[in-house]
């Protein structure tokens, strides 16, 4: 529960963008060799990725968010650093597919 509510304050905190709940999960998905827990968002479109202790990036999250021109990536937190980075560059070779089945399946495994 603390940690669903925690995935939807830091999705709020996105200046300007419209109210967003990131509590659909959690899954789990390995980045750079540590386990992160994965939420869908009610856009149905973005996914955040949370670093929870043991994994060494913890505290910190990614969100995969839907723009103009294709998902922009946006992390934030005050893990490691070498930790936040490799599953940085994972993620940087994600593409809209893959996103888009993550968030997909994610739906479809835990939204009511």
């Amino acid at each position: 529960m603390l940690v669903s509510s925690l995935i939807a304050l830091l999705a709020l905190a996105q200046a300007g963008e419209p109210a967003m709940n990131c509590n659909i999960g959690p899954g789990q998905h390995e980045l750079a060799g540590q386990t992160w827990f994965t939420y869908a968002c009610s856009d149905q479109s973005s996914v955040v990725f949370l670093a929870v202790e043991p994994n060494p990036a913890a505290p910190f999250y990614f969100i995969f968010t839907p723009g103009e021109e294709g998902y922009r990536l946006i992390g934030e937190g005050n893990g490691q650093r070498d930790a936040t980075e490799a599953a940085y560059n994972v993620l940087m070779e994600y593409d809209e597919a893959r996103i888009r089945q993550l968030v997909q399946s994610l739906l479809s495994d835990f939204a009511p």
